[in-house]
């Protein structure tokens, strides 16, 4: 199932598996500024159970990974569209 939703900037990351024998949750939260860190709340916060693989299409935006906190933030952008399949999830985004 496609979802898409506005966002200025997206986190993505990952939380500890549901079971032992799952793979880890995955989460994506969308925020409308553009610095996700200096938002107070982020506007939708997603969690996605069991996922082995995240998947980026896009062309332009600027994806960052920081190392402290193993998260993933795409900044600059108009809208995210989520795609779960199977134990995957696509990520595009417009800038």
């Amino acid at each position: 199932m496609k979802e898409t939703f506005p966002a200025k900037s997206i986190i993505v990351g990952r939380m500890p598996r549901k079971k032992p024998d799952e793979f880890k949750t995955a989460f994506i939260k969308t925020f409308d500024s553009l610095e996700p860190f200096t938002a107070e709340f982020p506007t939708k916060e997603l969690e996605y159970p069991n996922i082995q693989k995240v998947t980026f299409l896009s062309n332009e935006p600027n994806i960052e990974y920081y190392l402290e906190g193993n998260d993933i933030v795409i900044c600059g952008i108009s809208q995210v569209t989520l795609e779960k399949k199977g134990s995957a999830i696509e990520i595009s985004v417009r800038k």
